[in-house]
C-alpha cells in the first residue's frame, strides 16, 4: 500500500538549520502579497510550492505542488486564512501512481513572519491491483515545514 504521500513524507530525520538561514525577512514579509510564491522543505527532502491568491478579507487561495525526494509530483489546492499571526491553511490533493490511487488532506499552520510551521494530515489510498474494492487503506501523520528560497 502507498504510503501517504506527502503528508507522511513530511514526516523524517533530516532537521534544517533554522528557518531564517532559509528564508529573509523581505520574502517572508511577502505575505499576503497577491500571487507570491513560497518553498518549504519537509524532514525527509522533499519540497512544497505554493502560490497564494489574495481573496480579500484575509482569505487566500492557495494552489501548488508537492514533490518528494524520490521525485513523485502531486498537485494541490485549498485555503488559507489569517489570524493571531498565524497562517491556517487546508489543502487537498489526490491522484494515482503505479500502485494506489490516493486522496489527502492537510492542515497547515504557518507562524508570521518565519513562515515555519507544522502540518497534520490524512489520507486513503487503494491499490490498483486489488481485487477488492473495499480494500481502503487509512493513514495519518505530522511534521515540521522550513521556508527555502524558492528556485
Amino acid at each position: 500500500m502507498r504510503k501517504f504521500g506527502w503528508v507522511i513524507g513530511l514526516c523524517g530525520a533530516i532537521i534544517l538549520l533554522s528557518s531564517w538561514l532559509f528564508i529573509g525577512p523581505s520574502e517572508a514579509a511577502k505575505w499576503p502579497s497577491a500571487g507570491s510564491t513560497f518553498c518549504w522543505e519537509n524532514e525527509e527532502g522533499g519540497v512544497l510550492i505554493l502560490v497564494a491568491t489574495d481573496m480579500g478579507s484575509q482569505h487566500f487561495l492557495i494552489n501548488g505542488r508537492y514533490t518528494s525526494i524520490e521525485g513523485k509530483v502531486e498537485a494541490l489546492i485549498g485555503s488559507a486564512e489569517m489570524n493571531a499571526g498565524n497562517v491556517h491553511m487546508t489543502l487537498v490533493s489526490a491522484g494515482t501512481d503505479d500502485t494506489d490511487t490516493f486522496a489527502y488532506i492537510n492542515r497547515i499552520v504557518l507562524s508570521l513572519p518565519t513562515l515555519s510551521g507544522t502540518y497534520e494530515g490524512f489520507g486513503f489510498c487503494h491499490e490498483i491491483d486489488s481485487p477488492d474494492p473495499d480494500n481502503i487503506g487509512m493513514d495519518h501523520g505530522t511534521g515540521e515545514l522550513f521556508p527555502i528560497t524558492c528556485k
